[in-house]
């Protein structure tokens, strides 16, 4: 936006102002601080849908490593699955 082509000059201010004061708690509330934490923490949080305010004192277990395994070893592993529970007929 160029104020002086609109000829407000500082009165852009009216808008950007309340727009920046609606948006400061949405960013307080809503938007984790990520500080500190590898990509697999952050995928473990959101899994877990730890709250925002809880990021600090958790403590990651891993559990990420097991949503980052390649789709074959999945399959792999649920197939074995299903044999152990369904024996084959012989």
């Amino acid at each position: 936006m160029n104020p002086e082509h609109l000829y407000w000059g500082a009165k852009i201010d009216y808008i950007y102002g309340p727009t920046c004061m609606l948006i400061a708690p949405f960013v307080f509330f809503f938007v984790p601080e990520t500080k500190d934490r590898t990509l697999e923490e952050l995928d473990e949080m959101f899994h877990q849908k730890v709250s925002v305010f809880k990021w600090k004192s958790y403590v990651c277990t891993g559990e990420a490593v097991a949503h980052t395994t390649r789709p074959e070893e999945k399959i792999t592993a649920q197939v074995e699955t299903v044999e152990e529970v369904l024996p084959t007929q012989a």
